[in-house]
């Protein structure tokens, strides 16, 4: 219970420090705003922040979060929007999603994605 009551104090400290005039302080707030949401299960608020912020860094960071809550295709759409194609790729697999396999191939560098792909197909 403790723990949930430190990410709420996190989530309402980040929510708070939004100023809307510095940008790059608006960008850091709300990078954890989207990483407290989706660690507070609110999946879909912490994955559109990401996605709004176009912050690769940011992606791959909120897609560690969710894979590790096993939000296996959300998870695997900011690996890709992160440019982490081969995480993004082994999270779809994860997922059974061979046809975002195929989508991301050309970007793939592990011959181990190319195997386990060439077995599932």
């Amino acid at each position: 219970k403790q723990w949930y009551q430190r990410r709420v104090r996190g989530l309402i400290h980040y929510e708070k420090g939004i100023t809307n005039g510095d940008e790059d302080h608006d960008a850091v707030c709300k990078g954890g705003i989207a990483r407290m949401s989706i660690r507070m299960g609110d999946v879909r608020r912490g994955v559109n922040l990401a996605l709004e912020s176009a912050n690769k860094v940011l992606c791959r960071e909120c897609a560690g979060i969710l894979e590790a809550i096993k939000q296996y295709p959300e998870a695997a759409m900011l690996y890709e929007k992160g440019h982490s194609y081969d995480k993004a790729a082994h999270v779809y697999m994860k997922a059974k999603n061979w046809h975002k396999v195929a989508d991301i191939l050309s970007h793939i560098t592990s011959p181990k994605i190319y195997i386990q792909y060439a077995k599932n197909c």
